[in-house]
């Protein structure tokens, strides 16, 4: 274990008069007090808040896959010099709606078209928003295999010929009125299909409704999607939801009425309308297999960086960092305290970051794990969250420019634990920081009906491209323990 020479940034040391000696005050007051049952020892509380500037033992890794599942998906092309080339297409299975909401009545010839509807979240992209892109949507030739990760290849799951459509797009929205820009939460990049796949959609369901009864029989009608871009680079969007819509069209008579400005005469003739409807037919979803295939070449600058000795972090995929935590320094000053009576009371770890200059706005993570190493690829496989022992999460303070781990008092105590034991070996100060998305849920306490917060899922970060360096020569470790000694 390489050697730390700490820094004391601040060492604060309070006394606490132990509640005998206030009782013996109080007694000497009133000499009647009886002296049944009064202190028989004497002695102080010390509590001990060290604040240790040190230099971890860092180094970039570079993890080329990553399980990219999940509820989101990128798509588009980026190259940035300081961060570097990122394409992203997906491939998904499908969510069929349950009942397909046609009457009878409406006649195939009545069915007009389906269109794919890819929607991207207002903000949610990283680049220019006015780069001209075009993507593709296929429709898959066989299901999705269930071990995918962001390196999968779809080649020999769709085929050239199952294109369903193809549409140019661009992320702005600048030609929309100021009132409708501010209700506009959202983009929707809409791929028109050929008539004979809505005709086809129809069909299927009044042949067999339980086909779209579950995704399972439903994968057997429509394998899923595959949408790649095809043209232009200089973003990548955040894909909320890719839903197909289906429509029909009925006819309605109505009345209208005509005046004959010469001879004044009001005549009343019926006209045949065409009334159009949307369906919503099937999308995708939580309950479907959703994944991201992802290529990141990261630029030679960060190459340069990582090779160098930096602790360099990007998304999605690319750079983890390794980190060795100084605990042997902490747990000697922790035995050097002579007090037999000590208790841990907490114990945290603060990392500054660097933002990295970059002409697209391409920032730090938002959120970092940090886990043991020999636990970091179970941790996610098992879909784990932060338990405060061997894993914690850190948000980015972008005031302040760093990430603080709190709260990780109970791993110092089992640290403590096994020193005694004589069983401390150098892994369990080995952990990994890695980007991560942190799910959170509120729920109030009836104990003292207070508002909590715990998280109730933790993933890879893959909803946007971030980057950083963490300065691991200026980490902060503060511990706080409190000791008691008696006279």
């Amino acid at each position: 274990m390489p050697h730390n020479t700490p820094r004391l940034r601040g060492a604060h040391t309070l006394l606490l008069a132990a509640p005998a000696i206030i009782a013996g005050c109080l007694a000497s007051c009133d000499d009647d007090v009886s002296k049944i049952g009064s202190s028989l020892s004497k002695g102080e509380t010390v509590i001990t808040v060290d604040s240790l500037t040190m230099k971890l033992h860092a180094r970039s890794v570079y993890e080329p896959e990553f399980d990219s599942r999940g509820t989101i998906n990128l798509i588009g092309r980026l190259h940035a010099a300081e961060y570097g080339t990122l394409e992203c297409s997906y491939v998904a299975s499908l969510i069929p709606a349950t009942s397909l909401s046609i009457p009878d009545s409406i006649s195939i010839e009545r069915v007009d078209s389906m269109r794919v509807e890819i929607i991207v979240p207002r903000g949610q992209l990283a680049g220019d928003s006015l780069a001209p892109q075009q993507l593709r949507v296929y429709g898959l030739t066989s299901p999705l295999p269930a071990d995918i990760e962001s390196n999968f290849n779809p080649e020999g799951y769709y085929s050239p010929s199952s294109l369903l459509g193809s549409r140019s797009y661009t992320l702005s929205v600048v030609g929309a009125t100021d009132s409708l820009f501010r209700k506009q939460t959202a983009i929707t990049i809409p791929v028109r299909l050929p008539r004979e796949d809505a005709v086809r959609v129809v069909e299927a369901y009044r042949k067999d409704p339980s086909t779209f009864a579950w995704p399972e029989t439903f994968a057997k009608f429509m394998p899923g999607i595959y949408v790649r871009p095809s043209f232009g680079m200089g973003a990548v969007a955040n894909v909320s939801n890719t839903r197909f819509t289906l429509y029909y069209h009925y006819l309605t008579q109505q009345a209208v009425s005509n005046k004959d400005e010469k001879t004044g005469e009001t005549t009343v003739e019926m006209v045949v309308k065409k009334n159009k409807v949307s369906v919503p037919v099937f999308s995708t979803g939580p309950a479907a297999l959703n994944s991201n295939n992802i290529t990141y070449t990261p630029s030679p600058y960060l190459g340069e960086l990582a090779a160098s000795g930096k602790a360099i972090l990007t998304t999605p995929g690319g750079y983890r960092v390794n980190v060795t935590l100084p605990m042997a320094d902490i747990l000697k000053k922790y035995a050097d305290n002579p007090s037999t009576l000590k208790m841990v009371n907490n114990l945290s770890l603060s990392i500054p970051a660097r933002e990295i200059p970059n002409g697209y706005g391409i920032a730090p993570p938002p959120y970092l794990l940090l886990v043991k190493r020999s636990e970091a690829a179970e941790f996610f496989m098992d879909m784990k969250v932060p338990d405060g022992k061997t894993s914690f999460y850190a948000s980015y303070n972008s005031t302040t420019g760093q990430y603080a781990f709190s709260s990780m008092r109970d791993y110092l105590v089992s640290l403590i634990s096994l020193q005694s034991a004589g069983t401390l070996s150098e892994e369990d100060m080995e952990f990994q920081i890695i980007p991560v998305y942190i799910t959170k849920e509120t729920y109030t306490d009836y104990t003292d009906y207070s508002t909590k917060e715990v998280v109730t899922r933790c993933r890879n970060y893959f909803e946007l491209p971030t980057f950083c360096e963490l300065d691991t020569d200026n980490a902060m470790l503060v511990v706080t323990y409190s000791s008691q000694s008696i006279d």
